[in-house]
């Protein structure tokens, strides 16, 4: 959770809505298109990856990033900044685990 939440290489919450820095241009049509500036709050995001397959498409990465920064905070990344299911559904299990365990 500490990865997830900023602990990270680039320090940014890869959970939309909370954290210090959070990401706001997530790849995730229904935020793209509510008309409201921030992110529905509580989605995790994919996070860096390293084989920037979205760069075709317009998506911009700094130069010659690592690994473990290659994220880019723009909507169309989605090699990186999309909301998927498969990602929220561990992430839930994971965060209901740890709230039975503080008890």
């Amino acid at each position: 959770m500490d990865y997830i939440l900023g602990n990270n290489a680039i320090g940014i919450s890869y959970l939309t809505g909370f954290g210090d820095k959070t990401q706001m241009f997530i790849h995730h049509r229904q935020s793209a298109a509510d008309g409201i500036a921030e992110p529905v709050p509580g989605l995790l995001s994919g996070g860096p990856n390293s084989r920037l397959q979205d760069v075709v498409g317009g998506v911009v990465y700094p130069e010659n990033p690592s690994p473990m920064k290659s994220w880019a905070d723009q909507e169309p990344s989605y090699a990186s900044n999309e909301i998927c299911l498969n990602w929220n559904a561990p992430m839930t299990y994971v965060l209901g685990f740890l709230e039975q365990e503080s008890k």
